[in-house]
Parts: C-alpha cells; structure tokens; sequence
C-alpha cells in the first residue's frame, strides 16, 4: 500500500497542497517531465547547486532530445554539476495542486531521483566559489533555501532508502521497489 504525506506551501506566487507520494506510487510518473536529483557521493553528502541566491537540489526538466526522465537527469547533473551518476532509483513523487481549487499549477508533478556520484570534479568544491558542491546534510539543511527544509530532510532520508535497493541481500519488499523503479525509468 503506498502512504502518502501532504504539506502547504508557494508554487508561482499561489499558495499550493503538495503530496509526497512513496516510490511504489506510479500515478503519473511515466508523463511526469519535471524531476530533482538528490546526489550522494561516498562520504554521504549530498549534491547542492547554487543560481543567483538559491541553494537547491540539482533538476530541471525532460528536454526534446531526451527519450527518458532517466536520461534528462543524468545530462542534466552532467551539465550542471560534472558530475556523472550510477544508477537511478525512484525516492519520492510530489504532486501538486493549487490549495482551495483555481486553475492548475505549471508544474504538478514532479519525480524525485535518488542515485551515488561514480565520478566527479566537484568532490572539494564549495558553494562560494562554485556553482555546485557536496554538502553534509546538516550543512544543506542550514543553507537551503529553495523551498521548506523539512520537506528536504524527507526527500533526502526517502532517497537514502531508496538507494539501499542496491545493498545486497535485499529483501522482498525493497527488491519490489527496485522493480518499480526500474519500470519507471525505462
């Protein structure tokens, strides 16, 4: 059974309902054509990208030259950041809705990919000299600004969860996930 959480906040300019949705949701995920990236390197920081005053995850959006969500976030972390991913895993889904009815949002779906760094320029970068940098979590927490942080602290502990589908000897449950995930991607 998929749970799903709900928290209010500002989408262009309107007060909005989001619903993080767990990764076994596959609601519209195969249409979805926004997504973030939360980025782990080996020492379990997490990749954060600065434009003009914000602090963010890396994301964007599926472009016309991309066949995949999978492809349009790893050339879009390639792009960004110079950082190359190993495999995707699908950690969470937002939906959102504009609170109190109205016309529809922009952006109402979008999919939140979990994935390890395999090979990066950016391991000893900081936020004050580049536009990209490893992060600890706390550290992230305390300079993001690019929407609620206790939002972030769900979608990053979601995304280290997700990644376990890699760990050997997983069980039933998780291998189901990687299942899913999978399917999505494709």
């Amino acid at each position: 059974m998929s749970r799903s959480y709900s928290f209010r906040t500002v989408i262009e300019g309107r007060e909005a309902e989001v619903r993080i949705h767990e990764p076994n949701y596959a609601g519209e995920v195969e249409d979805a054509k926004l997504f973030k990236v939360i980025v782990f390197d080996s020492e379990g920081r997490v990749l954060a990208v600065r434009t003009k005053r914000v602090i963010d995850l890396p994301g964007g959006r599926v472009e016309w030259e991309d066949d995949t969500l999978a492809e349009a976030a790893r050339r879009e972390v390639l792009e960004t950041a110079r950082v190359m991913l190993g495999p995707l895993a699908l950690a969470a889904v937002l939906a959102a809705t504009p609170a109190g009815g109205g016309p529809p949002l922009s952006a109402t779906t979008t999919v939140v990919l979990a994935s390890r760094a395999v090979a990066t320029s950016a391991a000893r970068a900081t936020l004050r000299m580049d536009r990209h940098a490893f992060l600890g979590v706390s550290k992230l927490l305390q300079r993001y600004n690019a929407g609620p942080t206790d939002l972030l602290r769900v979608l990053i502990d979601m995304a280290d969860f997700a990644l376990l589908d890699e760990a050997p000897g997983a069980d039933a449950m998780t291998r189901k996930r990687a299942s899913t995930t999978s399917r999505l991607l494709k």
